[in-house]
């Protein structure tokens, strides 16, 4: 009887409500499928990929997280990765941006490495920077190496101690050029470490970023980015960096070297001694599972207040600074949010005009003392050039101020001084009368006497 009871019910139902019954038994068929679906679909967001590198790695340029390693600490060549070493070691070694104009004159021996400068050509120390950054151009780097240290073999050792500072002390350098070099290697892990310690140099990241450039010199040169995001063969949302060479030494093997962004979270990816053919899209699926698998927490977002700076010479010379983008710190699994410690460093001597977006400080993250993060601290707004007392950090609003005060200041002198003037005139008036009422009564007296005949005074 109930059975029946509850078959009329859903016949009502059924008829009542014939689409929204439909809809039900479709979500309950579906259900199997679905569960099917997202089961395949967490497979694939587990899956680690299996790059054909002879050393690879997928490096968190954020917080300094190892996203996944193969074999990240095998020594081998470093190929056109080098650059980025002769890069930071030519800047490290600038007194300031004037030396960008200073020229270099291309010799045979420069010369015979590439063929981007002919002999006897005259270039800037700038353009070696673009050509180099740019294509890697080894003739680019034995001229900077020889303007920086009068010769390759100085020039390396200083490459040498430059990783040794950065704590990398599986990275040796025998030559500028990334050539095929016996007792000269990297590890994945290392050269992950100097492509995001490079990227921290304005002047790097401009250049390498730039996909056309026309030289200063005699015939002009247009030098044309070989970077592979730049040229769309690395297809990665977010990717802004992606070198790579052949090597055919000891036997025909591509270097890479890629960077991408997404959300302010950076991912590198390092593929040393990778197959010709397969490189590209291994360096795919590899940025794919750092953005998947990257552990991260966030310690800041975007634009938020961090301060002020020193401005000299500015309208205004205390300038509030702000983040460029998110911070991230990984902490790991054995490790405590105590070990978190954040620093705001601001740059020296920094003088206006600013321009809203410049770099002017770092926000930078460790852990247990370990520098895992950094931040760029930029201005919000543009800062003209101010009066001649901003040279002394009084800014043009101050200097109103001041004036302001000192015209006060000095209405009040003057206004005291009108008092004390006043007040003098009105003693000096008071004394006269007494005087003259002295003199009066005196004459009076006299008078007096006269008309009493007394010839003595009193």
């Amino acid at each position: 009887m109930r059975t029946n009871n509850r078959n009329c019910f859903l016949n009502k139902i059924f008829k009542k409500f014939p689409a929204l019954m439909a809809a039900v038994l479709a979500v309950l068929f579906a259900l199997p499928q679905m569960a099917a679906i997202c089961g395949s679909a967490v497979y694939a967001e587990t899956a680690a990929p299996s790059p054909s590198a002879e050393g690879a790695v997928v490096y968190a340029g954020s917080t300094g997280q190892v996203i996944y390693e193969d074999h990240s600490e095998r020594k081998l060549q470093p190929g056109r990765t080098s650059s980025l070493m002769v890069a930071m070691v030519v800047l490290d070694n600038m007194h300031d941006e004037k030396e960008m104009k200073n020229e270099v004159k291309i010799t045979k021996w420069m010369a015979e490495a590439g063929n981007t400068f002919p002999v006897g050509t005259r270039v800037t120390v700038s353009d070696l920077l673009y050509a180099l950054l740019m294509t890697g151009s080894p003739e680019a780097a034995r001229a900077l190496s020889y303007y920086t240290a009068e010769g390759e073999e100085a020039f390396v050792e200083q490459m040498n101690a430059k990783a040794q500072q950065l704590g990398l002390v599986d990275t040796k350098y025998r030559n500028v050029t990334g050539a095929y070099a016996t007792r000269q290697y990297t590890t994945a892990l290392d050269t992950a470490k100097i492509f995001v310690e490079a990227y921290r140099y304005d002047e790097i990241v401009t250049r390498a970023k730039t996909e056309e450039h026309v030289t200063k010199t005699e015939p002009a040169v247009t030098i044309k980015t070989t970077d592979q995001a730049l040229t769309g063969k690395l297809a990665v949302k977010g990717a802004y960096a992606g070198v790579a060479n052949t090597l055919s030494e000891p036997s025909s093997l591509t270097y890479f070297a890629g960077a991408a962004k997404q959300d302010d979270f950076d991912v590198v990816v390092i593929l040393l001694g990778a197959d010709n053919n397969t490189y590209a899209s291994d360096a795919t699926k590899m940025f794919t599972y750092g953005f998947e698998h990257a552990n991260k927490k966030t310690l800041s977002k975007k634009g938020a207040k961090m301060g002020h700076v020193r401005v000299r010479g500015g309208a205004k010379t205390m300038v509030p600074v702000y983040t460029e983008g998110k911070a991230y710190v990984y902490i790991p699994p054995d490790g405590s949010e105590e070990l978190v410690r954040t620093e705001k460093v601001m740059e020296s001597g920094i003088e206006a005009p600013l321009k809203k977006g410049q770099k002017v400080g770092e926000y930078r993250i460790y852990v247990a003392d370990e520098k895992t993060g950094v931040v760029n601290l930029v201005v919000n707004e543009d800062v003209g050039t101010g009066w001649i007392l901003s040279k002394i950090y009084i800014s043009n609003l101050a200097t109103v101020i001041l004036a302001v005060i000192a015209l006060l200041f000095l209405a009040l002198l003057i206004r005291i001084h009108q008092v004390k003037v006043r007040r003098r005139k009105r003693r000096e008036a008071l004394r006269r009368e007494l005087i003259r009422k002295k003199a009066l009564e005196e004459l009076e007296m006299e008078e007096y006497r006269k008309t009493r005949n007394w010839t003595y005074k009193l």
